[in-house]
């Protein structure tokens, strides 16, 4: 039979077609580059494609790109800074820095309770707090360093409590509950620095009875930006007889709990001072920015608080019995050289009264006559300077005011020469107003 040459080739394309068919679906990708308009065009699972016009050729895949390098390991932060009480360490994420940042809401504080403060010191010596003392109990500060359990109660735990001051040096230092330590002599006081006590935790001062003693328990020169609060100071001072055959005229200087020489941002809050015998007692001798609130003053033969020199210095919410306080420049000044505000404060004498004056000495016997009883509050009354007198006005920048002045022989001494204004205080049960 004759064969049709036409319809052979027809046969044949068609058969070349269906191949190439199967064989594209068979891979099921294609890669057809047109070459007059350098497109790219990728084919999956169905077939080939329709070739473009012009020329065409099948090319391989590309090739698939090489894995990225693995990034390097992200460093670890530096690790947070120690942060002053009520701060914490914040970390800025773009800055990749650290920075301490106010707490926000602080918890408010705890509500008072009674504290008796009859501790085993005081219980030997027969004396207490005022029955109705109400301090407030200080927590923990969160990261204090805590004073080593064997600090509390060996006979002198100076050397150990300036390492625990030095350890906490822009922080805080937690004095356990119910532990007392024994000094001598004097511990400092970092700036930048809280000392906290729980309750009945005690600095006792093992000085002797000298009429010009050493320093105290803890000092600051030129310290800032210090916390006191939550603890008892005593010493060894019980009553009135023991001081006069000591020192019949009082103490002269020394044996202070506590001192700062300058310094500002001082806080002396909720402690308990008693049985000191001390020229100045607390003292504040040019500092700036002082609060002194809700402490208790009982029972120390010559003071119990004095300010010299003290700007902005405002002591309130106090009660202080048988016990004086003293607002005594070192010597004459400009007006104004001490400010701040006395306000709130309980002044009260019972009969025992205060040590110094109580006494049976001439000089006891002489201030008494002064003072008008056994108890004396001076809120500016001179300068302790032998030489000239305090400048007119000099305490013109304190105020006195809404305290009460109780008890048979409590009296407030004032001078109106020394020009501390006197407002709205109250004079009950025998106390009273001395003015000269």
């Amino acid at each position: 039979m004759r064969q049709n040459p036409s319809l052979f080739v027809f046969l044949l394309a068609a058969f070349c077609g269906l191949a190439a068919t199967a064989m594209a679906q068979s891979t099921g990708e294609c890669h057809i580059r047109n070459f007059d308009t350098w497109m790219e065009k990728h084919c999956t699972g169905g077939g080939a494609a329709t070739p473009p016009a012009g020329r065409w050729a099948v090319t391989p895949p590309p090739p698939e790109p090489p894995p990225p390098e693995p990034s390097p390991p992200t460093p670890a932060p530096p690790a947070p800074p120690t942060c002053k009480l009520g701060e914490t360490p914040q970390f800025n994420l773009l800055s990749g820095i650290w920075a301490c940042v106010s707490k926000p809401g602080a918890p408010p504080p705890l509500p008072p309770v009674a504290i008796s403060g009859c501790n085993q010191l005081l219980q030997d010596a027969g004396l207490c707090f005022p029955s109705g003392a109400h301090l407030y109990p200080i927590p923990e500060p969160p990261g204090a360093y805590v004073l080593p359990s064997y600090l509390c109660g060996i006979p002198n735990a100076s050397a150990g409590l300036q390492a625990a001051l030095n350890a906490a040096a822009g922080g805080a230092l937690w004095i356990p509950p119910g532990c007392i330590v024994n000094t001598l002599p004097f511990s400092w006081i970092p700036s930048n620095t809280t000392v906290a006590c729980g309750v009945g935790a005690t600095f006792h001062s093992t000085a002797p009875l000298t009429c010009v003693g050493p320093d105290g328990s803890l000092i600051g020169h030129g310290a800032s930006n210090v916390t006191i609060e939550g603890c008892t100071f005593t010493a060894g001072y019980t009553n009135a007889a023991q001081g006069a055959a000591v020192c019949p005229n009082g103490v002269s200087v020394g044996n202070d709990p506590v001192i700062f020489y300058g310094g500002s941002n001082i806080i002396f809050t909720d402690n308990a001072v008693t049985n000191q015998f001390t020229g100045e007692g607390v003292l504040f001798d040019g500092s700036s920015n002082v609060t002194i609130s809700n402490n208790y003053f009982a029972y120390n033969y010559n003071e119990g608080l004095q300010l010299s020199n003290c700007q902005n210095c405002n002591v309130t919410g106090n009660t202080s019995l048988d016990s004086s306080w003293d607002m005594e420049d070192a010597g004459p000044a400009p007006p104004g050289t001490s400010t701040g505000t006395w306000s709130n404060n309980v002044f009260s004498c019972d009969s025992t009264g205060w040590g110094f004056l109580a006494g049976s000495s001439a000089a006891s016997a002489g201030w008494r006559s002064l003072v008008g009883g056994t108890c004396g509050w001076n809120n500016g009354y001179g300068c302790s300077n032998v030489g000239p007198p305090c400048s007119p006005g000099q305490y013109s920048g304190v105020t006195v005011k809404n305290n009460t002045i109780t008890g048979p022989g409590a009296s407030l001494l004032w001078t109106t020469y020394d020009g501390t204004t006197l407002i709205n205080n109250t004079y009950t049960n025998g106390g009273h107003l001395t003015v000269r």
